[in-house]
């Protein structure tokens, strides 16, 4: 008996086009119109087939894929294939040819309640790298199983508020991706202590290792428990301890490898537990460091800073105070050791620290003789005195590169003139954001000296005007003859003093340089006519108005 039969169908069944326009009914079968056919009957009924299997009929069906990928793509199917999937062992697979794999993972719990570890095995089966910030919701354990198994060549791995990953889930991606280089955690409740030991068993070559607000207490003392496994990591150089309850010791069993593993770039940041004596304690265990970064470790005090510095006297090249309320001036009458001379310090930050002033900076400035790149933003207790003494005990000013002053409210003209004398020839990049006292008279020795300035930031100076930009403009070198400006980016925000009138100087001063990126916002002298046609003829330029 035919059933409504279509030209061509064998054996009188419909096609798999008319099929989809059928609607049984009990006793015989009913043509339904397209637009009229609920599209969640054909989904049901293909996910009831589905889901009729046995699981050892699915676990056979994965027997025949290879590729980890193909597998991965098999489990999304649903959860229960991906379940599955999960829980069998690689020798249940055939072996599979080498393929390129994922080199990255960024997993987030953000956005999309509609992804899950269904989504996350289809992207790992699929995608050679996922997009950069792709949200995937209620990633569990199961799914970074499956993607250890379809990324074998993982080399970073990012877990941002996933809430539901533990360390079940790690210890899987830690055994199957051996060539893992970093590992990043941040704001995942599950991950504890012990999630961090198939890492620093099975991941020799992790590098980089950054936790963010876990809660893991990190109150290492010894060299007894989960964290005396990180010792075995021979590569580890990069540590980073974000608002999280790191005591004193959080830090020295990394360090005190007795292969002579010592890590060369920590970073400590919110750990208001942490004092001088860890600080200590981590300079002695961590002899080789080249970077240090603390922000917000109020209990670290200027002593304690000065002695741990002892120990990278001939390491430490990089130096960053953020936010140390604990760090700045002696007490009147407060004797103090010398600081040790950092010989190889090159890079200098000292930003929103409000108890260092300028004796802090002399106290520093005896120990760094060859700096580069300095830093010394929001400093409001630093005044030209303690600015200028920093200069004059540079061994080679003329090698300072890069200076911040931002939000510096005792730096004055004085302090500009010094710097542009001292380092004018080597000066690229400086920066006066909210230096107020900072006038016209700058410009003109900016002008003058730094024939090799290319970033210049005079944000909120709001005592510039038209003739600090013209003086500006007269670019010269120091015999006296005229040379092209270099300038590439300059900002204006906020000089209340700019008028129409400079805007004719800054058309020259692109005409003959290079200005990329100009920023007249805030500039409120200036006439929308008079933007505009510099607009037009700075086509090339990136303006900001």
């Amino acid at each position: 008996m035919e059933i409504l039969g279509c030209r061509g169908s064998s054996y009188g069944l419909p096609s798999r086009k008319k099929a989809r326009l059928l609607a049984y009914l009990p006793s015989f079968p009913v043509a339904v119109e397209a637009a009229a056919a609920p599209t969640s009957i054909t989904r049901e009924t293909k996910k009831d087939l589905f889901e009729t299997l046995p699981d050892e009929c699915i676990q056979h069906i994965f027997t025949f894929l290879p590729s980890p990928r193909d597998r991965c793509s098999c489990a999304a199917v649903s959860r229960r294939w991906l379940h599955l999937q999960a829980h069998m062992k690689s020798s249940d697979f055939p072996p599979a040819a080498t393929a390129p794999t994922a080199p990255s993972f960024i997993l987030t719990d953000e956005d999309d309640d509609k992804v899950n570890d269904a989504r996350l095995a289809s992207l790992a089966g699929r995608r050679p790298q996922p997009p950069s910030g792709s949200s995937l919701l209620a990633i569990t354990d199961m799914g970074l199983k499956v993607v250890s198994q379809a990324c074998a060549e993982l080399r970073r791995l990012t877990l941002w508020e996933c809430h539901k990953v533990g360390r079940e889930g790690l210890a899987t991606i830690a055994g199957a991706c051996p060539k893992l280089e970093e590992l990043h955690i941040s704001r995942s409740s599950l991950v504890d202590d012990g999630a961090l030991i198939p890492f620093a068993v099975n991941c020799p070559k992790l590098s980089l290792l950054s936790l963010d607000r876990c809660p893991m207490p990190l109150p290492v003392g010894d060299r007894r428990g989960p964290r005396r496994h990180l010792l075995l990591l021979p590569k580890l150089a990069k540590i980073t301890i974000s608002h999280m309850s790191a005591g004193d010791g959080a830090l020295a069993a990394v360090g005190a490898s007795s292969g002579g593993n010592s890590p060369k770039h920590v970073a400590i940041c919110g750990c208001g537990a942490f004092t001088d004596r860890g600080l200590a304690r981590l300079s002695n265990a961590a002899g080789k460091l080249e970077t240090l970064r603390l922000e917000k470790c109020h209990a670290v005090t200027t002593e304690g800073l000065l002695m741990a510095l002892k120990n990278w006297s001939t390491t430490l090249k990089s130096l960053s105070l953020v936010k140390c309320d604990g760090v700045g001036n002696l007490p009147e009458g407060k004797e103090t050791t010398a600081a040790a001379l950092l010989r190889k310090l090159q890079t200098l930050e000292i930003n929103k620290c409000p108890r260092a002033g300028d004796e802090f900076l002399r106290l520093l400035a005896a120990a760094m003789p060859r700096l580069k790149r300095i830093t010394l933003a929001a400093m409001d207790a630093v005044s030209d005195r303690g600015f200028i003494s920093l200069l004059a005990s540079l061994e080679r000013p003329h090698a300072v590169s890069s200076m911040d002053l931002s939000g510096s409210k005792g730096i004055t003209d004085r302090s500009v003139a010094a710097l542009a004398s001292a380092a004018g020839r080597s000066l690229s990049s400086l920066s006066l954001e909210g230096c107020e006292r900072v006038t016209d008279r700058s410009l003109a020795f900016l002008g003058l000296l730094c024939p090799r300035l290319l970033e210049l930031d005079l944000t909120n100076c709001r005592q510039i005007s038209d003739s600090g930009v013209a003086a500006l403009a007269r670019r010269a070198c120091v015999g006296g003859g005229t040379e092209k400006n270099g300038l590439e980016m300059l900002s204006l925000e906020g000089c209340e003093g700019v008028t129409d009138e400079s805007l004719l100087k800054l058309e020259e001063m692109a005409d003959e340089g290079k200005l990329v990126s100009l920023n007249l916002k805030r500039c409120r002298r200036l006439s929308p006519a008079g933007v505009d046609a510099i607009h037009q003829h700075l086509w090339w330029c990136d303006l900001i108005y």
